[in-house]
């Protein structure tokens, strides 16, 4: 499930397009590219100048127009051979290429050849769009420190887990992560911000680039501690061994020990 992490490999894998020349746009998804003619006839020929990522967006910046891309749930980049992410953690086995959305070729220098970049997604949720507004999102969870983090939660009348999911107050955090995230910190998803300490909202705030560093380290956001596996019924927490439990938040599932998550 693409997070902030994943947009981050995509964003590293697509910085080979920088420099390059996109010379042709094979395929568009009407409901993944909503603008497909726009997009096609201001992208070819264009030079790609930059990529750049904000929250789960990943921007390709060229000589004419920005593109972002925004993954959903099941959305992958591939980059010539070259796949950031084989699979992920609610998608499918499968690399058919029938789930190719979007496909375009960009050239380099004579001595680097064409590469042909895919947007792979099977369940279609993806979005390209042009010259996307970002003025809603808040700031990007990978460059947020401590005292950032306390003023961007605030004291809201509102459940922790669901203000770390808003995107408005900060941008690039899942479900996983913000479960995660919790857990490490010893707060149950349900408490309210308001009835947060300064204490506990100063762990949360560290606790976030440590663990946004040592999960890309591993391979994503569901290499966290709470992993994948241990999200269903009789799952047992692996801190305390106490029986995780399920409930329904911002209308996302969320998974918690009732021990040490206070």
């Amino acid at each position: 499930m693409p997070e902030v992490l994943e947009a981050e490999m995509y964003r590293c894998a697509l910085t080979h397009l920088e420099g390059r020349v996109i010379t042709a746009v094979g395929h568009t998804d009407a409901l993944v590219v909503p603008d497909s003619p726009s997009l096609i006839a201001a992208l070819t020929g264009a030079a790609v100048t930059g990529v750049r990522r904000h929250g789960k967006v990943v921007l390709i910046d060229t000589d004419r127009i920005t593109v972002g891309v925004h993954f959903a749930m099941t959305g992958r980049i591939v980059v010539g051979d070259h796949e950031p992410i084989s699979r992920l953690a609610y998608g499918p086995g499968t690399q058919d290429q029938r789930f190719d959305r979007w496909v375009f070729d960009a050239e380099g220098p004579p001595a680097q050849g064409a590469l042909r970049v895919r947007l792979s997604d099977p369940r279609r949720l993806a979005r390209v769009t042009l010259d996307p507004d970002l003025t809603h999102l808040g700031p990007d969870a990978m460059a947020v420190d401590a005292p950032a983090f306390a003023r961007l939660v605030g004291r809201r009348r509102s459940p922790i887990k669901a203000v770390l999911l808003d995107q408005h107050v900060l941008a690039g955090l899942g479900n996983l992560l913000a479960d995660e995230l919790l857990w490490r910190g010893g707060v149950a998803p349900h408490r309210l911000v308001d009835d947060l300490t300064d204490g506990e909202r100063s762990h949360l705030g560290e606790l976030l680039p440590m663990m946004l560093v040592e999960l890309m380290a591993r391979g994503g956001s569901h290499r966290g501690d709470l992993a994948v596996e241990l999200r269903r019924p009789g799952a047992r927490c692996p801190r305390d061994g106490a029986e995780l439990v399920r409930r329904n938040i911002a209308g996302r599932t969320s998974w918690s020990c009732p021990l040490h998550q206070r």
